[in-house]
């Protein structure tokens, strides 16, 4: 069985080696692009689950990915003193992605990064809104509405 892995790695070896010769934009595409769109933008779910659909599951990962996009860079501007905790979460994902995008690329891996999304989705939202609640109370928005529903 060893000796079989090590031929095996030599022939993926060759394989690789030749596809950088013949077509390396080819070969960038599909490890830069197209790996990790296919980790990221699919789920693991082999069968429908009270009939609902992998398309919808992929939809909902999709929205979820590009929420945690914009996420981390509404964190990135207003939570400067974090950034440091932020970017560890990030480099977690990224890491994860390239050694995923080199062997396998399967939508089942993501699965155990999918907590650091939601944090990111989550942080995003408590800033905005936090920032919005003190914006409006220093421009004087939130105290005009508590004085008109105390007055009703």
């Amino acid at each position: 069985p060893y000796e079989l892995l090590k031929f095996q790695k030599v022939a993926g070896d060759e394989r690789l080696s030749e596809w950088w010769q013949s077509n390396p934009t080819s070969l960038l595409k599909s490890y830069l692009y197209l790996k990790p769109k296919h980790q990221w933008t699919t789920q693991f779910y082999w069968i429908e689950i009270y009939n609902v659909s992998k398309a919808l599951i992929n939809k909902v990962q999709l929205l979820t990915v590009v929420l945690a996009f914009f996420s981390f860079f509404i964190v990135l501007i207003l939570q400067k003193n974090k950034l440091k905790e932020f970017f560890l979460l990030l480099s977690l994902i990224i890491y994860n992605t390239i050694l995923n995008s080199i062997y396998f690329a399967y939508d089942r891996y993501n699965q155990a990064l999918m907590f650091i999304l939601f944090i990111f989705i989550a942080t995003a939202a408590n800033l905005t809104f936090t920032s919005l609640k003190s914006f409006l109370q220093k421009s004087g928005g939130l105290s005009r509405q508590k004085k008109q529903s105390k007055s009703i």
